[in-house]
């Protein structure tokens, strides 16, 4: 078929056709294209072309492409081979990474090569093959080798403490301890998780404990760590978003985050003790408490606002709108205790703000009526 409508179809249509042909690794089609005249007129036409094989083959790990390709490559293979060595190791190739690190170290121009360069990705990516590979080469020659890369993230699959030393105690490489620890609470491994919090190595004195963990553990529901960390870092606390990530979690199935330890954590939370959230803030709670629980929605109300305070408190300015969620979330529960506990707090605004004579006032939410 391809033979029958090649005279039909542009230079630049056979490119996506071989670009194609590559990412399929359709290789009879590509040595199709090779033996053919049609692959030297593209190339007489541009040098690009051959490049966006090279780059094609490196970045889906087409290594017997290569094979076929490269007799027809110039002396371009080297700046080939830097230009997409980065790409071919993101994406786990660890054979394309091995012929591409031959070829450059056969040049003259092989010094100041950064092979860490993909370092970060390749681990965020789960490429622990790739990332032996290139460790290796950076031992070989640490003279050489000089270049620095910051490690933020270690996937889920690969993560591990023997890894997390060694890129501790690598000389180039700087790791985000926070982020570190936080990788380890989604992956849920224990052992990094204590590695990090217990025996954290002398010279990270600068260690410390942000926004990243608490969200990655209250995203899982890891309380055990959450605990810990408050415990042993008074001065670290959950904030909101927090708190509204745990109350997610408590819907779950079988979840360990109950209302009492959401409670518990608030109530230890110096982020929180006497501080005075904003209507909106406390409206997006208190959807979130009125989908869980009577305990909760009390907990947003009167342990997180200035109801009860202030006359004109934050809740007493919390969207119509806002109200009109809780109250739906508590019907579609079930839930009478909390609706009824919500209509009192509605009805209290309502006097407290003036709006009516109490026989003639009436709150809407949604379809459901509550009359002053």
């Amino acid at each position: 078929m391809l033979k029958l409508m090649s005279s039909h179809l542009s230079l630049d249509c056979h490119n996506k056709l071989l670009l194609e042909s590559i990412k399929l690794n359709l290789t009879s089609i590509v040595q199709y294209y090779v033996d053919s005249d049609l692959l030297q007129k593209m190339l007489a036409k541009s040098t690009r072309f051959i490049e966006d094989m090279f780059k094609s083959c490196c970045e889906h790990g087409r290594n017997d492409h290569l094979d076929i390709l490269l007799p027809l490559m110039s002396s371009d293979v080297l700046k080939y081979s830097k230009n997409h060595y980065a790409k071919a190791a993101e994406n786990g190739h660890l054979v394309i990474v091995q012929r591409l690190h031959q070829l450059i170290e056969s040049s003259d121009d092989k010094q100041s090569f950064d092979y860490s360069s993909p370092v970060p990705k390749v681990l965020a990516n789960g490429h622990m093959d790739v990332a032996n590979f290139i460790f290796n080469v950076l031992a070989s020659d640490p003279e050489r080798h000089t270049h620095r890369c910051n490690v933020d993230h270690i996937h889920h699959s690969i993560i591990s403490v023997e890894l997390i030393e060694q890129l501790l105690g690598h000389p180039t490489i700087y790791v985000s301890y926070e982020k570190m620890l936080a990788d380890a609470v989604v992956a849920g491994h224990k052992e990094a998780i204590d590695m990090l919090l217990v025996n954290l190595p002398e010279n990270k004195e600068n260690y410390s404990y942000t926004d990243t963990v608490f969200a990655s553990a209250a995203k899982v529901g890891d309380i055990e760590t959450i605990k810990r960390i408050v415990a042993s870092r008074p001065n670290t606390n959950l904030k909101l978003q927090h708190i509204v990530s745990l109350i997610g979690q408590s819907r779950l199935p079988n979840s360990l985050v109950t209302e009492d330890v959401i409670i518990e954590l608030v109530n230890n939370s110096l982020y929180l003790e006497g501080k005075i959230l904003k209507a909106e803030c406390l409206g997006n709670l208190l959807i979130e408490a009125a989908s869980n629980s009577l305990a909760l929605i009390k907990m947003v109300i009167e342990k997180l606002s200035n109801y009860g305070i202030k006359l004109e408190s934050e809740i007493h300015k919390i969207s119509t709108e806002h109200f009109n969620y809780a109250v739906a979330a508590c019907v579609n529960r079930g839930d009478n205790e909390s609706l009824e506990y919500l209509v009192q707090i509605i009805k209290q605004i309502l006097l407290d703000n003036k709006r009516g004579k109490s026989n003639g006032l009436f709150y809407e939410c949604g379809r459901y009526r509550c009359q002053v």
